[in-house]
């Protein structure tokens, strides 16, 4: 029952025998003050007559509604987390940088879809040779950082790169929080001259490295930013590609490189999302050819007979891979990342909705077919139509004879301009329709040539 609409707040102490889901110690947030200061009353007297008062003014079947409603504010205090991006825009990088934005607007989004869901404020250095740099200090959103990478034009950039600039930028230089966890994402693939010296100055401010060689860095670059990631307790990744080309022909295909292994694949995968719409390469069943790098990957598929590769659009897994890097990390947050595995189809105010869920978490009060109010958490998304997204955790069907408050009824085109306002912890509510629940049947990566 935490309505967190209204200025004042009560707080009091769920009494024994009274079963809530989420915390024992509740803040309510009452539709008005005068009923949370009678129940305080209650709770100083021991007066039945005050509790059974409460207990008319608040009916019984509101509870489950609003334990539901509020599930994911009930889970403690939230992981505060500060995240800095270092992404190298010269050298080999030059083709990665589509993807390179489209993983830093990935990355956001994952790690804002963790539950429980964690402060996380993210910041982001783009660098192409040491004395080249530049930054973007921590804020809610990297949604600036991605799109200045976007926009960014590959640069030759240095040779070699030691990395001592950008370290005391990154120490001195950003708005780290008190008491926040700290990491900082370095994917480069330019040749380091050695472990930099300023590598020992991240420990103080307690910054982890998560380091990433892109596609076609040497192997010393590897051995290094490995050394780096462990010296500083962080983890050390290796990217998977897919990518996106026609041959000869004009014929689109693609292949994965995925463990140093190139698949061969015997058709297109247009769909931004596939690593949710697909099964594992693996589950695949694909013959495989050891490859390092997407060029030699070309190669490989050159002699295999395909002719006029041209890479159309490289896409990586790095997103997911670093969200449970730093889960991995933060091991007492307890993080997941629930993956939808179900569309959620309903219709409001005449317009249809398709969104993705993740059906173990969806809570059920009313069958869909009896729901009359879906809640959900609203995530900022510039990048989204709406202008935000619902986390696809968070969903609670709700049937006509439980309306939400009316602080919480928010229409669907109102809940960007209003998300200031709007508790970040909690749901809102649309009235829905129609509602339906579908499985995301996955699809199968088919290999060329076929066993």
């Amino acid at each position: 029952m935490l309505y967190k609409a209204t200025r004042q707040t009560h707080s009091c102490t769920v009494p024994p025998g009274l079963r809530l889901r989420g915390r024992a110690n509740i803040q309510f947030r009452a539709l008005t003050s005068a009923s949370a200061r009678v129940y305080n009353a209650c709770m100083r007297n021991r007066c039945a007559l005050f509790f059974l008062a409460f207990l008319i003014a608040y009916p019984a079947s509101g509870y489950a509604a609003d334990s539901d409603a509020f599930a994911l504010a009930a889970q403690g205090a939230p992981p505060m987390l500060d995240i800095v991006l270092i992404i190298e825009t010269g050298g080999r990088m030059y083709r990665l940088l589509p993807d390179a934005a489209d993983f830093a607007a990935g990355f956001a989004r994952i790690m804002q879809t963790a539950l429980p869901p964690p402060d996380v404020r993210f910041g982001g250095i783009r660098f192409s040779s040491d004395d080249r740099a530049e930054m973007s200090d921590l804020s809610d959103s990297p949604a600036a950082f991605a799109q200045e990478l976007r926009q960014t034009r590959a640069a030759p950039g240095s040779v070699n790169i030691s990395l001592e600039t950008i370290f005391k930028k990154l120490v001195h230089s950003y708005s780290w929080r008190p008491g926040s966890r700290r990491f900082a994402i370095l994917y480069m693939g330019s040749r380091i001259r050695a472990v930099p010296r300023a590598l020992d100055q991240l420990r103080a401010p307690g910054i982890t490295l998560i380091t990433i060689p892109a596609d076609g860095a040497s192997t010393a670059a590897h051995e290094i930013l490995q050394t780096m990631a462990d010296r500083t307790g962080g983890v050390p990744l290796i990217p998977d590609y897919l990518v996106r080309y026609s041959d000869a022909n004009r014929q689109r295909r693609a292949f994965y490189l995925y463990k140093r292994s190139l698949y061969p694949l015997a058709h297109d995968v247009p769909e931004q999302n596939w690593q949710d719409v697909y099964e594992s390469i693996e589950a695949a069943g694909i013959r495989s050819y050891r490859s390092g790098s997407i060029d030699e990957s070309c190669e490989i598929l050159g002699r295999l007979g395909v002719r006029g590769i041209r890479i159309m659009e490289i896409q990586s897994t790095l997103a997911r891979a670093c969200a449970e890097a730093i889960a991995l990390r933060c091991k007492d947050a307890a993080m997941r990342f629930p993956a939808p595995d179900m569309l959620m189809r309903f219709t409001h105010a005449r317009r249809a909705f398709l969104i993705p869920a993740a059906g173990a978490y969806i809570s059920r009060v009313a069958a869909p077919e009896n729901t009359a109010w879906l809640g959900f958490m609203p995530i900022r998304d510039s990048r989204h139509e709406d202008g935000f997204f619902p986390h696809p955790a968070s969903f609670v069907l709700l049937p006509a004879a439980q309306r939400p408050p009316a602080s919480l009824l928010v229409p669907w085109r109102d809940i960007a301009s209003r998300m200031p306002r709007i508790f970040s912890t909690g749901r809102v509510f649309v009235e829905a329709r129609s509602v339906a629940l579908t499985p995301i049947a996955k699809k199968r990566f088919t290999g060329d040539p076929p066993l």
